[in-house]
């Protein structure tokens, strides 16, 4: 919606007689996560959808990760769309400090074998799920 309304935008427009940019504009009366975050309820579902091939055979799997706002409050102290999107990145850099994921340079995570991530996400307490078809 931020979009179909040009407020994720950076082009300055003119506001009476000054120019604003809107996305600054967004940014100043947004609300900050952390001063919203007890008064948040609810869960969340984010996944990622993945379709190709596999052993010259079509393939779909789906990733998801649920989070209960309450539950990401009690445990992490903090709302849970600030802690997932805070997770994938911490477990990257763990199992890089772990010697597990050890090339040079710079790597999108995909690069990377998945079971390793797949195992910290367990053993962290991260819940996902995956579906095949």
């Amino acid at each position: 919606m931020l979009d179909k309304l040009g407020l994720r935008s950076i082009k300055p427009v003119q506001v009476g007689d000054v120019k604003v940019v809107p996305r600054d504009v967004v940014a100043a009366c947004a609300p900050q996560p952390k001063d919203i975050g007890d008064e948040m309820t609810g869960k969340m579902l984010v996944g990622v959808q993945c379709i190709g091939k596999k052993d010259g055979k079509e393939k779909e799997y789906f990733l998801y990760q649920p989070f209960d706002n309450q539950e990401s409050i009690e445990r992490w102290g903090t709302q849970a769309v600030t802690a997932q999107t805070g997770f994938g990145a911490a477990l990257a850099l763990e199992l890089i400090g772990r010697g597990i994921w050890k090339e040079a340079g710079v790597y999108a995570p995909e690069y990377f074998d998945p079971k390793p991530y797949l195992e910290l996400m367990k053993e962290s307490g991260y819940k996902y799920g995956i579906i095949e078809k």
